[in-house]
């Protein structure tokens, strides 16, 4: 994992519309939430695709869907990526 060169080019992963790409750079809040997000899959380093957003969105990681509150979501600083191209 890259650490970001700029805060500037993260965004809140609520921020990402469906079918965006991000990978989450950092993960803020208290240590009880910090830890219950890691323990879903949402920790520093983390790939993922936005399928649903919006207040309770779906987050594909690894392959599984996860459904997330959107309160929790906004702790949640990511980097976006560019898509990846699929062959036809």
């Amino acid at each position: 994992m890259q650490p970001a060169e700029n805060f500037a080019d993260l965004l809140p992963i609520s921020m990402l519309r469906a079918g965006e790409l991000g990978e989450v750079q950092t993960v803020l809040g208290t240590a009880d939430l910090v830890r219950h997000l890691a323990e879903i899959g949402l920790r520093a380093g983390t790939r993922l695709e936005m399928i649903r957003p919006g207040t309770t969105c779906i987050l594909r990681i690894d392959g599984s869907k996860l459904c997330v509150r959107g309160d929790e979501l906004l702790q949640v600083m990511v980097m976006p990526l560019p898509a990846a191209r699929h062959s036809a």
